[in-house]
């Protein structure tokens, strides 16, 4: 059903900013051998008299998965930590992605959020190459429990 050249996952800790998915898309428009790219994150934790701001995926800043195959990709990932989950992604590797998650009565075939965010990470890059881009897209809210 989705009808946009790109997507992006935002989880419900999470705030992106505009210019950051519009500085991925711009990205990815010129850099077709590139399935994602994702921009730098910010933690934050409210105290009582303060907030502490912290960077996550420090490792990862401006970072790239740039192996001419999939295997080469897939190799690169073991040393890169962080899901690209939340990248920016072509709809189009998005979708066959998800196709391979239902039965054809249209059942999910697992529930392990773990693996799904695997299978997720591995798709994309077997689809295509990934950046990270000095870009601020995310601000997290390290201390937000939904189901606590």
């Amino acid at each position: 059903m989705i009808q946009t050249p790109y997507v992006v996952y935002v989880a419900e800790d999470d705030f992106t900013t505009p210019e950051g998915i519009s500085q991925c898309i711009q990205f990815l428009e010129s850099h077709p051998d590139y399935t994602s790219a994702q921009g730098h994150y910010l933690t934050f934790e409210p105290n009582r008299n303060n907030v502490k701001f912290t960077p996550r995926y420090i490792r990862n800043l401006n970072s790239q998965i740039t192996g001419e195959t999939a295997r080469e990709r897939l190799l690169s990932k073991g040393s890169l930590y962080g899901s690209l989950l939340y990248a920016v992604v072509r709809t189009e590797a998005f979708k066959k992605t998800y196709e391979v998650c239902f039965d054809p009565a249209n059942k999910i075939l697992f529930n392990n959020l773990f693996l799904a965010e695997t299978l997720f990470n591995y798709s994309m890059l077997i689809q295509g190459k990934y950046a990270t881009i000095p870009v601020f897209l995310y601000l997290n809210l390290t201390s937000y429990h939904p189901f606590r």
